[in-house]
């Protein structure tokens, strides 16, 4: 009986009924016993079903790590160009097939010689990302890599990056856009960087998204005078986009960056672009700078950036949005209020408490007041006993007898850390509030 050409278990297991197909794809599953592994992965990829190219996808770096030349290397990426220009166009055809095909790019820069494949980072903001870039480089000090940082270089990265120039179903953008985050740490500043910045400049918006997010990842895999020079004034212009989710993506894209760039950058360029965006507010990116806006702050402060100026607008740009129509923005607001008072200090502290955590605190929704309750022992925490005590009394029995028995729950759940926050057990006096 001829082999019906599985590469794996995998593959057998949840292919379709032989009674269930087409006579046309009974003769495609028949691939000769004694056909070679590469001319079959070949045949396969050209001629298969959807489910045996996937597996040959899955597949290929135990299957290169088998028949390693350059010239089999080039057979599969041949192959795997055909692949994609068939499905591409193919308005019906199977997302799997193209979404393995992206992740088949990336295993092949992590492939070791023996056919295993390291992980990779995935897409994501901040410092997450870094690590687990750092992560990735530990891994791979000692391995024996199946491709050349030369070929990985020259001929993974642009097809990944054809790919995304030429991509019609947006749909799959940022899957694609993904295998390009994965070879960033075998290429470093070999990367055509040239070619990454013109699809930034894209004339679809959704391309222009995804590459505004590799640009976190890139800079940190050329390093900071690459990212300076080159990568920082094109994110600035991403910034101005004509489009809203390109600019709402740039923005994450800066504050996951802020303190990777170097002083003189951030004050001469990035945090003007900060101090604007919180004074005007502007509609479509309220919802990512309210959400974002812990986050920021406290890493501007981390930086000696909250100065009198830059605090004083951040700050009347946050009591703003404590008083925001849409509930979504009030919520982030009271979720990230822990955040600001750890980022503002007790500089701003009568601010803070009487009126912005008053407000919150007894916001018409229990939604708002209820991430109020869930936060308020870090606010006492980072207060201190004798603040904590003048600012926090009364509003803490106020949520603790809150008409809603959710914020209610929550706030006294808190009330054990609440109570070593402000309570010194050897003051006599301070025994009424604990009774």
């Amino acid at each position: 009986m001829e082999d019906l050409g599985f590469f794996n278990e995998r593959e057998a297991e949840c292919f379709e009924r032989e009674d269930t197909l087409s006579q046309s794809d009974l003769e495609k599953l028949n691939v000769d016993e004694n056909m070679p592994e590469m001319e079959r992965a070949e045949k396969l990829l050209k001629t298969g079903l959807d489910k045996q190219k996937i597996s040959i996808l899955n597949s290929l770096p135990k299957i290169l790590a088998s028949n390693n030349s350059k010239t089999n290397l080039s057979v599969m990426l041949d192959c795997m160009k055909g692949v994609w220009q068939k499905y591409e166009s193919e308005m019906n055809a199977d997302p799997a097939v193209l979404l393995e095909l992206f992740k088949g790019l990336a295993s092949l820069a992590c492939a070791t010689v023996d056919g295993k494949v390291l992980s990779y980072p995935v897409v994501t903001f901040h410092e997450e990302y870094a690590e687990q870039l750092e992560a990735c480089r530990t891994e791979k000090k000692n391995a024996v890599f199946l491709l050349s940082d030369e070929q990985v270089a020259k001929l993974l990265v642009p097809f990944a990056l054809d790919i995304i120039a030429e991509i019609q179903q947006k749909d799959y953008a940022e899957e694609a856009s993904l295998a390009v985050i994965a070879l960033l740490p075998r290429i470093g500043t070999s990367l055509k960087k040239t070619q990454m910045m013109a699809l930034c400049q894209d004339t679809d918006a959704e391309v222009r998204k995804c590459m505004c997010i590799q640009l976190d990842g890139l800079a940190r895999a050329v390093g900071e005078e690459h990212a300076c020079s080159e990568l920082l004034p094109e994110l600035l212009e991403l910034l101005q986009d004509e489009e809203e989710q390109v600019k709402q993506t740039a923005f994450l894209t800066l504050v996951s960056l802020i303190d990777f760039f170097p002083a003189k950058d951030r004050v001469k360029l990035i945090i003007p672009e900060f101090v604007s965006m919180a004074e005007s507010l502007p509609d479509y990116l309220v919802p990512s700078l309210t959400e974002q806006f812990g986050h920021l702050v406290t890493k501007l402060s981390a930086l000696n950036h909250l100065g009198n100026d830059i605090g004083q607008a951040l700050l009347q740009s946050y009591a703003k949005l404590c008083s925001h129509e849409e509930l979504e923005i009030r919520q982030f607001c009271a979720y990230n209020f822990p955040a600001i008072v750890k980022a503002f200090g007790t500089t701003y502290a009568s601010t803070l408490m009487d009126d912005l955590l008053a407000k919150l605190a007894s916001d018409p929704n229990e939604e708002v007041r209820h991430s109020i309750a869930a936060g308020i022992h870090e606010v006492a925490v980072l207060l201190g006993q004798q603040r904590a005590l003048r600012y926090l009394r009364t509003l803490v029995l106020n949520l603790m007898n809150d008409e809603s028995p959710l914020v209610q729950g929550m706030a006294i759940s808190r009330s054990p850390q609440l109570l070593s926050a402000m309570i010194n057990p050897n003051d006599e006096e301070q025994k009424v509030f604990r009774l």
